[in-house]
């Protein structure tokens, strides 16, 4: 016969579901990695040409190329998604940065009656990832920065086709 100890009992259960709940999210993971590669898939079987390719420029009119050119620059539509994107680049670099050691220095003199004295120190540092925290942190700003992007080109790509349509119907009128 087997006599558990009440002490016993709650000191391996209250073990078991801390390691439980310190576990990475395994599962997050899982359906990161299966977006990016259906996102991947997709892109592969349907390429899409940021807007640099300048898909206006094949109707060889350099009137409308000029008018989109200036909309492009003047925009603030697109002023804003480009202050979106350094931030999203901002913010990928400080998730970086987390997993990455730290350094830190300082210097010091310091003259007292005819006493000279010098100091200098150098400390460095890094936390590890156990838990995988700061991973998922730098895939998510990785993630965060990529739809950054796309909403830029988006943005590009509506304003853009606005500009050639509008060109066009007043051409046509």
């Amino acid at each position: 016969m087997i006599v558990y100890k009440p002490f016993t009992v709650f000191a391996s259960v209250a073990v078991s579901l801390s390691l439980f709940a310190c576990t990475p999210a395994s599962n997050v993971r899982d359906v990161a990695a299966a977006s990016t590669t259906a996102a991947h898939q997709s892109a592969a079987s349907n390429p899409r040409k940021p807007i640099q390719a300048a898909w206006w420029q094949t109707f060889n009119d350099p009137l409308m190329t000029a008018l989109i050119q200036e909309a492009l620059q003047a925009s603030p539509d697109i002023k804003t998604a480009q202050a979106s994107l350094r931030a999203a680049r901002a913010q990928r670099a400080i998730a970086g940065a987390s997993l990455l050691p730290s350094l830190s220095s300082g210097a010091s003199a310091r003259r007292s009656g005819g006493n000279d004295s010098y100091g200098a120190n150098l400390d460095a540092s890094w936390e590890a990832d156990i838990f995988g925290g700061n991973r998922l942190a730098d895939k998510a700003s990785a993630a965060d920065l990529q739809a950054t992007q796309a909403s830029l080109e988006d943005v590009k790509a509506s304003l853009a086709a606005e500009v050639a349509s509008s060109y066009v119907n007043l051409r046509l009128a």
